[in-house]
């Protein structure tokens, strides 16, 4: 099993969830109550069902016909094995990438526990999060650098040639003259306050 404990970790990628009527927990616990019971065992999985307490007040679950629940079931273990399928082909080409050999056709490949592939997701977001980071340090003390040199230039250009406070005297939104000489009449931005 790639499952420590499947009632709590399966997750499904090639589940058809367009319908959205049954959550991760419901195909969970059917997928491993068809397990558990064997396939076609639909009444005994409508039973456990209404004998859980994780369903008591699911009453669409509850309410399913056994046929409706085999159907599901039936997808569910379609689904998993189209997983299992994936699982085992990308495992395929890691050990072919990295030289070793691989298993005669039609014998048992590998496949790593799911905490251990959940682990490495984790670890290689994490270097992708990192390297993002990285890019974006390098972007700002380079946008840092540039906001110096146009200080630097309009310092110059200002013909203060580095003293202190022109920077501070920059005005980010020059006015036009009639605008300016309405300042110093009172009815500038402020509103004529």
């Amino acid at each position: 099993s790639l499952f420590e404990n499947p009632w709590v970790e399966l997750q499904f990628t090639h589940v058809n969830t367009k319908d959205k009527r049954f959550t991760a927990d419901e195909d969970r616990f059917l997928l491993c109550w068809a397990h558990k019971y064997g396939y076609g065992q639909w009444e005994a999985i409508k039973f456990a069902i209404r004998r859980s307490p994780n369903f008591r007040f699911d009453y669409f679950l509850k309410s399913l016909p056994p046929e409706a629940i085999g159907r599901r079931c039936e997808q569910l273990m379609r689904a998993a094995e189209k997983e299992v399928e994936h699982m085992e082909r990308q495992a395929i080409e890691e050990a072919e990438r990295e030289g070793r050999t691989l298993p005669p056709p039609g014998g048992e490949i590998e496949l790593p526990m799911f905490r251990d592939l959940q682990a490495a997701k984790r670890a290689e977001a994490s270097r992708a999060r990192d390297a993002e980071r990285a890019a974006l340090e390098r972007n700002l003390t380079d946008i840092e650098r540039q906001i110096r040199e146009v200080q630097r230039a309009l310092r110059e250009a200002d013909g203060g040639g580095g003293c202190v406070g022109a920077a501070t005297a920059f005005d980010p939104f020059p006015r036009s003259g009639a605008d300016a000489s309405g300042d110093a009449a009172g009815s500038g931005r402020e509103g004529g306050k």
